[in-house]
C-alpha cells in the first residue's frame, strides 16, 4: 500500500526529471516553465508512464535492501558476541551494512530500472509499449548488457544514502531508547 502511495507521487516527478535530463536543449526559459510545458505536453497519462514498473522496481529493491541489511547486521553482531557493541560500533555496522545492502539491491534491480527509464523517456506515440516488448527491443538491438548499463552509477547514487539513513535511524533509535 505505502509503496503504491509513494509511486503515485514519485512517478510524475521522476518522469519530468528524466525527460529534462535527456533533452538536448529547451526553448523554455527556466526550469519551472519547462516543467509546466512538459506537464501540459505529456498529460496525466504521460506523467504516470512507468507507474507499474516503478512499483516493480522499488518493491523488490526495498525487500532486498532490508533483508540484506538485516542479514549483514546480524552477521556482524555474531562476530561481537557475547559483549554488546558500543554505540560507535553500532553506527559503523549500520552504515556499512546499509551501504552494502543498498549497493546489492540497486545492482540487482538495475535491469528493471533500465526498462522503466526507457519507458518513461520514450517518445510520444510509443505509450502502448509494454515492459516485455521494451526488454525484447533492448536485447535485440543493444544486447543483454544494455539492461545493466548504468549499474555502477546507480549503485553510487543509492548506496551512500541507504547506509547513512539506516545508520542515523539506528543511532537515533538507540539514543531515544536510552539503552
Amino acid at each position: 500500500f505505502f509503496l503504491n502511495c509513494k509511486a503515485l507521487f514519485w512517478t510524475p516527478t521522476d518522469v519530468l526529471k528524466q525527460r529534462m535530463q535527456v533533452e538536448a536543449t529547451s526553448s523554455h526559459r527556466g526550469n519551472l516553465n519547462r516543467v509546466l510545458h512538459l506537464g501540459k505536453e505529456l498529460g496525466v497519462q504521460g506523467l504516470y508512464r512507468g507507474y507499474v514498473l516503478s512499483v516493480f522496481v522499488w518493491g523488490p529493491f526495498s525487500s532486498m535492501y532490508f533483508a540484506t541489511y538485516e542479514a549483514l547486521r546480524a552477521r556482524f553482531a555474531r562476530r561481537e558476541a557475547p559483549s554488546p557493541p558500543s554505540p560507535q560500533r553500532r553506527f559503523y555496522v549500520s552504515l556499512v551494512s546499509g551501504i552494502l545492502a543498498g549497493a546489492a539491491a540497486g545492482a540487482a534491480t538495475q535491469p528493471l530500472d533500465c526498462v522503466r527509464t526507457r519507458m518513461q523517456v520514450s517518445a510520444r506515440g510509443t505509450e502502448g509499449k509494454g515492459a516485455v516488448r521494451i526488454v525484447h527491443e533492448i536485447v535485440a538491438s543493444e544486447g543483454v548488457g544494455a539492461l545493466f548499463r548504468g549499474t555502477f552509477a546507480r549503485v553510487l547514487w543509492l548506496a551512500p544514502g541507504c547506509g547513512i539513513s539506516l545508520a542515523v535511524f539506528e543511532t537515533t533509535s538507540l539514543l531515544l531508547s536510552d539503552k
